[in-house]
């Protein structure tokens, strides 16, 4: 698929059409992240923790560089759907830019307080030295985290979403094949341990970062990749696209913020048992969330289109549709690992005390998958309209106004078991997604609104 008009024909073929290709990708990215653990696992029983506390300080890189390529892609998309083929490539080149500015700053504040990162995510006692390999390659090669975003995303802004699907396809393949190689020391290679999956990581960013480019320079697409955008810093470009992508960033950054504060929390008052049993149940339940990315992408791309060329029903109507399937696909993989966790779980840990909060987390967490999901659709769908704060307010009261709170409170004064945590967890999400839910259509009612107001002014006229 090339570039595809989004503002003509079925939303729900097109959101399937987008949506299925992004979801492919997302587990595929997602199975190797298990099998990474599997292969680390190997190593020593409290591996598995030290790279996902690394991760989770690491998805905050992640989240800033998915961020800045949301604020592009929603111009892009803008202006594709206002017919302005010249301007959405200027977006792109300069994307690149500002993508490569703020790798440097965020790289060398990343290594700089990598200690301090580390320990507040809680990597204590035999964890900190793991998880410090992981964390210092991964945060020195981060530009091409940056880099990867705007790439797969230029694709995603024109309507193609099958062509990021086999880049991706393509890196997990390499990726799952050399990773075992560099841990392990595998025909002649040296064995490096943890710091092995690091590197195979980078290998598989080079490779899809130098794929895209060169197919986004193909005649194909509406939007190409040309070099010369990238000369100069451009501030009618970059102010805008910083406008949405600033507070789309920050978004990103309160997951991984949410979740580093609540291993935190965890690993003090339930040890590496309760940092582990977290960092297992994230691993696992990141499945369930798979159709909600690939929904709302292809929604904040539809919504993106619609909305520059006005048709603002349309971009109801997207929302709605990549909502209602987000929810119940979510809601379906939670009742499903609810029964299948015990032989899931057991494949990361050995550690009984570990798999008994991973248990009790599975009867209680995955009943909320849905509004989660949910969450995840109304986030994309407020930044395809332009409009990114509002999708952090939402975020923000799920983890730091509703259960990370209560979750301290009930440890610190109440003495609650582990359990206190799920329940809560479950709670933030309800409330922030009901909470989310009733903004988002607050707002489109008014669009719709003063959009037939106008209309009618003109006639009347």
């Amino acid at each position: 698929m090339a570039s595809h008009d989004l503002t003509k024909g079925s939303i729900a073929k097109h959101l399937w059409a987008l949506g299925w290709p992004m979801m492919l990708s997302m587990l595929l990215h997602t199975l190797y992240n298990v099998v990474d653990s599997i292969w680390v696992a190997s190593l020593s029983p409290v591996a598995v923790a030290a790279t996902n506390i690394s991760r989770i300080t690491l998805f905050t890189m992640v989240g800033l560089g998915l961020g800045l390529a949301v604020g592009s892609t929603v111009l892009i998309g803008m202006n594709i759907g206002a017919k302005k083929i010249k301007r959405a490539e200027a977006v792109l080149g300069q994307s690149y830019v500002l993508a490569a500015i703020v790798a440097i700053i965020f790289t060398a504040f990343g290594l700089i307080f990598k200690n301090q990162l580390l320990i507040i995510g809680g990597a204590t006692g035999t964890i900190f030295p793991l998880a410090d390999t992981y964390f210092t390659i991964t945060m020195a090669g981060s530009i091409l985290f940056f880099l990867l975003f705007p790439t797969m995303f230029a694709f995603r802004a024109q309507g193609d979403a099958n062509t990021p699907l086999i880049i991706t396809a393509i890196s997990v393949i390499v990726n799952a094949i050399i990773d075992p190689i560099m841990i392990f020391g595998w025909f002649g290679f040296p064995a490096m341990g943890i710091a092995g999956a690091a590197y195979a990581t980078l290998v598989s960013q080079v490779l899809v970062i130098g794929m895209g480019i060169y197919l986004l320079r193909g005649d194909k697409y509406q939007v190409k990749f040309r070099w010369p955008t990238l000369l100069k810093l451009d501030k009618d470009i970059i102010m805008p696209m910083l406008f949405i992508g600033l507070p789309a960033a920050i978004t990103q950054v309160v997951v991984p913020f949410g979740f580093l504060a609540s291993t935190k929390i965890l690993s003090e008052y339930f040890l590496e048992a309760g940092a582990t049993a977290f960092a297992i149940a994230f691993t696992v339940e990141f499945f369930s969330f798979i159709p909600a990315f690939g929904f709302g992408t292809s929604a904040q791309a539809i919504m993106a289109q619609n909305f520059g060329a006005k048709k603002f029903r349309r971009v109801k109507e997207s929302f709605t549709k990549a909502a209602v399937a987000s929810f119940a696909f979510a809601t379906i993989f939670g009742l499903i690992l609810m029964f299948a966790a015990p032989w899931v779980t057991r494949v990361l840990t050995t550690d009984q005390l570990a798999l008994d909060y991973v248990r009790s987390y599975t009867w209680i967490v995955p009943l909320s998958y849905g509004f989660f999901a949910l969450l995840y659709v109304i986030g994309s769908a407020f930044q395809g309209l332009g409009r990114a704060w509002p999708a952090f307010w939402v975020l923000f009261a799920k983890f730091f106004i509703i259960t990370i709170p209560a979750t301290w409170i009930l440890f610190e004064f109440f003495n609650t078991s582990i359990v206190a945590a799920w329940v809560m967890t479950a709670i933030g999400s309800i409330g922030a997604a009901v909470f989310g839910l009733w903004w988002i259509m607050r707002f489109l009612a008014h669009v719709i609104k003063h959009d037939e107001d106008k209309h009618l002014e003109e006639l009347t006229s």
